[in-house]
């Protein structure tokens, strides 16, 4: 994945869907979501549905981010990550996309964290490197390292009703 700045701001929401014991929905969506063709990068770790993000063909932005907490448990962490943020919109180009082939899957597993009042997605390989977070709203963050290498999602200030579903799904270790 390369980033690269570009003019396009859009608007983000997120959304937590308990859907039983064990497992919650993440969804993140831009609004309006365009109808043009996406592109998909399928971050998996072959033992549930991969991290999804899609990316506007034409302009190049995140469309959506969709994943799946999943039978981890998130680990409750004192401050351990160095984040640089950046208000900066970014476009996101992989090499090899194209009409024919609008797929991209990368080998990954995450782990999950809640530092303060803030949920880490972050990419077990990349650990606790420094990380450039790049704002899509005030509270949605994608998290690149100074390689420009995809590590994951920082999403802050979580809500009453985002930690009550969290809570109920028994994702959280206790």
């Amino acid at each position: 994945m390369k980033i690269s700045k570009c003019q396009v701001k859009k608007q983000y929401v997120r959304n937590f869907e308990g859907m039983g014991k064990h497992l919650v929905l993440i969804n993140i969506n831009a609004i309006p979501e365009m109808d043009d063709t996406k592109y998909h990068c399928f971050f998996e770790d072959k033992k549930k549905p991969p991290l999804d993000i899609a990316i506007n063909q034409n302009e190049k932005n995140i469309e959506y981010i969709s994943f799946f907490i999943q039978d981890e448990k998130i680990i409750k962490l004192e401050k351990k990550y160095s984040v640089n943020f950046l208000n900066e919109n970014i476009c996101i180009n992989v090499e090899g996309f194209s009409e024919k082939n609008p797929y991209k899957y990368f080998q990954n597993e995450f782990m999950f964290h809640i530092e303060e009042n803030n949920l880490f997605v972050i990419n077990i390989i990349s650990g606790y490197e420094e990380l450039i977070a790049y704002e899509l709203s005030n509270e949605i963050f994608v998290l690149f390292n100074t390689k420009d290498v995809f590590c994951g999602i920082l999403l802050k200030n979580l809500k009453e009703k985002e930690m009550k579903v969290l809570l109920e799904s028994e994702v959280i270790q206790s």
